[in-house]
């Protein structure tokens, strides 16, 4: 007789993987997503998604599930067979900017539907718990555990953890880093702590962009955000 963890054991030896101190991070893996058509509740997190671009106020499981289909869908030649594939050919029940995504794979506007899955715009960030949001969803959807974003950004562990619980920081100097490797460009992020106490805040995206960490006027003719990379380098 073979025993459960028999069972599972060629499967779990066939994965790259890599010790972060207790714990071992998978660097590849075979693709976790069929094509099968979700639950309502699943394409209901998804289709959040879609029109947030991020995974906001979803939780748990259902998080994870939702920012590794997302990442399926920025990733894959025709995100438009995905999508039909996931809502099994029908129509969305709910309408949002999510789900007109999803209308126009089922129209089979390919080009549309690849255009609107890697549409990225600014995010104005003015408040730490919207930067957290941002950060943490973007890291999720990336793939990246913590202290691989912190390697990335060449920051701390420490760091990533305290911007991803909306905990002040000191300077600017964590924050462009992070996001930089996460592509997220800001049109505004908050101050640092001191200068919140002091009324100053946000900080224009072009000040961020020096990563000196100091403030200047927002009037100043400051050297505007580095121009988009596509995908950060390692």
């Amino acid at each position: 007789m073979v025993s459960r963890f028999h069972a599972v054991t060629p499967l779990i030896t066939r994965l790259a993987s890599r010790w972060y101190g207790r714990a071992v991070g998978i660097l590849e893996a075979p693709e976790p997503l069929p094509s099968r058509p979700l639950s309502p509740e699943a394409r209901h997190a998804l289709g959040r998604a879609l029109h947030n671009r991020g995974l906001r106020e979803i939780r748990g499981r259902l998080r994870r599930q939702t920012a590794a289909r997302m990442r399926a869908l920025r990733e894959s030649d025709d995100p438009t067979s995905l999508l039909i594939a996931w809502w099994d050919g029908q129509q969305p029940t709910e309408l949002n900017g999510g789900t007109n995504i999803v209308q126009h794979a089922l129209y089979g506007n390919s080009e549309y539907v690849r255009a609107r899955i890697h549409y990225s715009p600014t995010e104005y960030m003015v408040h730490r718990t919207r930067l957290a949001e941002v950060v943490s969803s973007e890291r999720n959807i990336q793939g990246l555990r913590r202290i691989e974003l912190a390697e990335r950004a060449g920051v701390t562990l420490a760091a990533v953890n305290r911007l991803e619980r909306a905990e002040p920081f000191e300077t600017l100097r964590v924050v462009w880093p992070i996001l930089r490797v996460l592509d997220i460009q800001p049109s505004a992020v908050p101050a640092p702590g001191f200068y919140q106490e002091h009324g100053v805040t946000p900080v224009p995206a072009a000040i961020l962009a020096q990563g000196t960490g100091l403030l200047y006027p927002a009037s100043s003719v400051i050297k505007p955000w580095p121009p988009r990379s596509g995908k950060a380098e390692d």
